[in-house]
């Protein structure tokens, strides 16, 4: 197999999976991580309404209130 192929073991699998919508990696380049997370839920909420789903009260509240809610707590509760 080429070595472009094989997966290698990452540092990250002991405190678990990276996920695309990560806000953490982000918000260390110096970006507010409330704005990046907002966003992304932002985008995620337009890009499903645009594919005919239906936006309620509750997934509305939640893509705009999640930013802030993050913002506070991942800092709040990180291991130091």
């Amino acid at each position: 197999m080429p070595e472009s192929l094989r997966h290698a073991p990452s540092s990250r699998s002991s405190r678990g999976a990276a996920s695309p919508r990560s806000t953490v990696g982000i918000a260390g380049r110096g970006h507010s991580m409330r704005v990046v997370r907002t966003g992304v839920e932002a985008i995620v909420l337009l890009t499903g309404f645009l594919l005919g789903g239906s936006v309620g009260i509750g997934t509305a509240l939640y893509a705009l209130a999640i930013g802030p809610i993050t913002h506070r707590t991942i800092p709040a509760l990180a291991i130091t």
